[in-house]
């Protein structure tokens, strides 16, 4: 016949098992959260990578129509400084061809320059959409590593001690040995 207070302490043990086992279902949950967390960021950082290199197809593009914008403005200036010369009766020698020489010598300077600045723009965009790209792998490999059971798993073992404590307080007929310093498991 159960007493009151061996009734008390199996709805205390079954309240603490009860309690565990939501514990490790809210391990669970928590370990599945993060990994869907991981996996969210590595998509917003995939679509960054994407982005970046929009931009830099964008910028090289735009970069290309400026060397074309430049090199067109300088044959007109060439153009019409040949023109202003032979208006004046002028030859194509000595002072007035050391003009052309020069204009055609700085818009040469003025493209390499956009060139290069252009190239340097591009470099850096791609590589922070690299970057991004990386770190998307990173993220993944993050939530790759979250073992949602296992974490549940965990949960339950770190309780189970109290369980049993609790279930050999309750029971009479299982003696609580607390000394297994000479236990034998061949020895039963």
């Amino acid at each position: 016949m159960a007493t009151a207070g061996g009734i008390t302490g199996y709805a205390g043990l079954a309240s603490s098992a009860i309690g565990t086992g939501f514990k490790a279902y809210g391990a669970y949950l928590s370990a599945q959260g993060e990994k869907q967390n991981f996996e969210y960021q590595a998509k917003l950082l995939e679509i960054e990578q994407r982005q970046g290199e929009q931009r830099a197809y964008e910028r090289q593009e735009i970069g290309s129509e400026q060397q074309f914008k430049l090199k067109v403005q300088t044959k007109q200036q060439l153009g019409s400084q040949r023109a202003r010369i032979a208006a004046h009766g002028g030859r194509l020698e000595g002072s007035h061809l050391a003009v052309l020489r020069d204009t055609k010598w700085v818009s040469d300077l003025d493209l390499q320059t956009l060139t290069r600045n252009t190239d340097r723009e591009v470099f850096a965009i791609r590589e922070r959409a690299r970057s991004k790209g990386a770190s998307a792998v990173m993220q993944r490999l993050k939530g790759a590593q979250i073992r949602p059971g296992q974490r549940a798993v965990t949960s339950l073992i770190a309780d189970a001690p109290k369980l049993a404590q609790q279930w050999y307080k309750l029971n009479p007929y299982v003696p609580e040995r607390t000394d297994f310093s000479g236990f034998d498991p061949y020895d039963i």
